[in-house]
């Protein structure tokens, strides 16, 4: 993954559509390792707060448009997309770009045969499961039939997910047949343009519209659900080889499915392993996230899907854990410094996401691992705030006739 000729070492593309604090913070600490930065975002970004960082706007009618417009005037030596939406935008591309950008976003990402498979999560696993990975046992269903036949074959619960989601959404855990069925007709179901609506109008987010204009319905899968402890695994690979991961269980999230909120370090033989076979076996590069259940009969980590994008646990760094950032940093010619938060296994970490808690008060917690990026004052403030979408006075207004519906016993209207 050396630079092109032509290219100047140490310049990175972040691609985002979601408002992430952790994508400002992985940026942040680029910068500030040395790296010449550029990041293709939506308006209201948290990133803005970053100085030295060259922004782009993205085109939502044409998103790959914009996107070739980024590579160009970045000149990046590597593509970091942030969310699964941007995975999506770079795959498109390479179907129709240059011969430079296919090389640019295979170095970036992985070979283009990997694809449709990272792009699946049935099929990912079923990869695994061929590499001799402890997977969930699961599958595609694609209709009510399909569905009631697996059930009949597994033991409940049942987790059901939806293809292109992420961040908890998209994903149910299902404790009889009937509560499986609903979940499943409603992943199931085509996007609907009152959603992408209220998106664009009262939130100011354009990309659900996007998405609606080639949505034909998602694919639905359903796995055993695994009784046990969540862990995640970020890893950082280059032509295959993986380069560095690092591992945490969670310990508080955002309900049963959402993000990690406390994480604590562990490490794990297996879970690397799978990680360095995946890698191998799809020609990996880049920025990747493997989610694992850890079994509580066996303490066996069964992987349940992966994330083919930068993590929130790749900000993180420790000599017994290994150092994604630090990989990247020596993929794009730079010295790999010291640039992440150092941990060690054992130590809770608390990611920089929004909370709008008071702030914490870095002396007095000295126990705990805060990625926080204390010295800057502007992204601090914006941990304190919602998420930019939710700002605008209609979302609020909507946010607010939500939670009445639900103190009345209605069910609200569910988007995505």
């Amino acid at each position: 993954m050396n630079s092109g000729q032509g290219v100047k070492p140490g310049s990175v593309l972040l691609v985002t559509t979601c408002w992430w604090l952790s994508t400002a913070r992985f940026a942040h600490l680029m910068a500030k390792a040395g790296c010449r930065v550029a990041v293709l975002c939506p308006p209201g970004h948290p990133v803005r707060t970053v100085a030295g960082i060259a922004l782009f706007g993205h085109q939502w009618r044409t998103p790959l448009g914009g996107l070739m417009g980024a590579i160009a005037g970045s000149s990046a030596d590597l593509i970091i997309p942030c969310d699964d939406r941007a995975v999506g935008y770079l795959h498109r591309l390479h179907a129709s770009a240059p011969e430079a950008t296919r090389r640019l976003i295979e170095r970036s990402i992985g070979v283009q045969t990997s694809y449709s498979i990272v792009a699946s999560r049935e099929r990912l696993l079923s990869r695994a499961r061929e590499l001799g990975v402890q997977t969930a046992m699961g599958a595609e269903v694609s209709d009510e039939r399909m569905l009631d036949t697996w059930m009949d074959e597994h033991q409940g619960p049942w987790v059901l997910k939806q293809s292109g989601s992420w961040g908890g959404m998209g994903v149910v855990i299902a404790r009889d047949k009937r509560e499986a069925r609903r979940a499943f007709h409603k992943l199931r179901a085509r996007s609907g343009y009152f959603g992408a609506l209220k998106r664009f109008f009262a939130n100011h987010d354009p990309f659900w519209l996007a998405d609606l204009a080639a949505d034909t319905g998602h694919e639905v899968s359903i796995q055993n659900f695994i009784s046990g402890r969540r862990a995640d695994l970020a890893a950082f690979a280059c032509d295959g080889v993986v380069r560095a991961t690092t591992m945490a269980q969670t310990i508080t999230s955002d309900g049963p499915t959402g993000p990690s909120t406390l994480v604590q370090m562990i490490d794990d033989e297996a879970a690397r392993e799978a990680a360095r076979k995946l890698a191998r076996d799809l020609g990996l590069s880049g920025f990747f996230g493997l989610d694992f259940m850890i079994d509580e009969g066996t303490g066996a980590a069964c992987l349940i899907e992966m994330n083919p994008r930068l993590t929130p646990l790749s900000n993180i760094r420790g000599d017994a854990l290994g150092d994604p950032i630090g990989a990247a940093l020596r993929a794009c010619g730079l010295d790999a410094g010291a640039a992440a938060r150092p941990a060690a296994i054992g130590d809770l970490v608390v990611y920089f996401r929004n909370d709008t808690a008071p702030d914490v008060d870095q002396e007095a917690t000295s126990d705990v691992v805060f990625d926080f990026p204390f010295e800057m004052k502007a992204l601090m403030a914006e941990r304190r705030l919602v998420s930019w979408p939710e700002r605008h006075w209609l979302a609020r207004m909507a946010a607010a006739c939500q939670a009445l519906s639900l103190r009345m016993g209605r069910a609200p209207r569910v988007v995505k």
